[in-house]
């Protein structure tokens, strides 16, 4: 079940296809041999770091509607993540170590210029994103949105209370009874001293869609 707003963690993984796009962009550029703005394209990256903490608390969430292992064969060799989100979270921080922090206290624009051209020519390879990353990405988004509001209505189900008392005391009796043996239709009967269709209209209100929750 995903932690925190919802509405935060799309924001966020919407921000994680921009990254997708920024970095293949970046990669795109840099082959057209425009290395300016293949640069420009990188740093923005920067501007959405705000993101990064609500994808890090969904790790366990997004893992668990992953299609799979992401393996990245990029500037830190092979890397394997439980999730695009989080393989994307991980590459992006790395690119942005690997290509900004040398140019920490340069202020000289040609040497900065000099620094850019060699780190491209020499890392170039580590901007290959998976050609599907940012599908995954949106597949992931789909999936624990939609298991994020089924859980929020089984837990609303699971307060309901019904307003006949006369349910909350048959649960509490097929609890009891059922391990000691018969069916909970017995139990029903029993409890309606022998009224099938009390029995039957009572049990209905236990099914899962009603208030089955009082049974677990």
């Amino acid at each position: 079940m995903l932690e925190g707003d919802p509405e935060s963690f799309k924001s966020a993984s919407e921000a994680a296809e921009t990254w997708v796009k920024a970095i293949t962009a970046a990669r795109y550029y840099l082959d057209q041999g425009n290395t300016r703005v293949a640069y420009g394209t990188l740093l923005e990256l920067c501007k959405s770091q705000q993101y990064d903490s609500i994808l890090w608390d969904a790790r366990d969430a997004l893992a668990a509607v992953s299609d799979g292992v992401i393996r990245y064969n990029g500037l830190l060799g092979l890397q394997c993540y439980a999730s695009a989100h989080e393989a994307i979270l991980a590459i992006k921080k790395v690119v942005l170590i690997t290509f900004r922090s040398p140019l920490n206290g340069i202020e000289d624009l040609a040497e900065r210029e000099r620094i850019i051209k060699r780190l491209f020519d020499e890392r170039r390879e580590g901007l290959t994103l998976s050609a599907d990353l940012e599908a995954r990405i949106r597949r992931e988004r789909a999936k624990l949105l939609a298991s994020d509001k089924t859980d929020n209505k089984t837990d609303k189900r699971k307060n309901l209370v019904p307003p006949n008392t006369d349910v909350i005391k048959l649960a509490k009796k097929i609890k009891r009874d059922l391990p000691k043996g018969g069916t909970k239709r017995d139990i029903a009967l029993e409890f309606a001293d022998g009224d099938e269709r009390r029995a039957e209209s009572l049990l209905r209100e236990l099914r899962p869609s009603r208030y089955g929750h009082l049974l677990k």
